[in-house]
């Protein structure tokens, strides 16, 4: 599924990444809505975890957020964004059976030493 020449020399394979994730972490059965939340930086990896959900018959619901996005909302937020779960949020929870968060580092140097370029 991923583009040879995409993702730096050592790192994981995104297809073999989302089995071990649903087949041994998720243990997904048929209908299980599963949310998957990352940056834009981490796109081949939620690809490929989207399409292991959807063969193992779940409900992918992936969210791919700009670098920074997080960083915004702290810097910005008021008392009230820090103490109230947002409503749409504590929702979508509600109607799911599992959820995997991808961090991806933004720049290079936050890589572990192993698979830098």
């Amino acid at each position: 599924m991923t583009a040879p020449g995409t993702l730096p020399a050592g790192a994981p394979d995104p297809d073999r990444f989302a089995a071990l994730i649903c087949d041994w972490c998720l243990e997904l059965t048929p209908g299980a809505r599963v949310f998957v939340d990352t940056t834009t930086l981490a796109s081949e990896y939620a690809r490929a975890l989207n399409a292991a959900i959807l063969d193992r018959d779940g409900w992918p619901f992936v969210s791919c957020t700009p670098p920074g996005l997080n960083a915004d909302f702290y810097r910005h937020a008021r008392e009230r964004h820090l103490s109230e779960p947002p409503a749409p949020e504590l929702a979508l929870a509600e109607g799911l059976d599992a959820f995997v968060r991808i961090a991806a580092p933004a720049t290079r140097r936050s890589w572990p030493p192993s698979i830098r370029p």
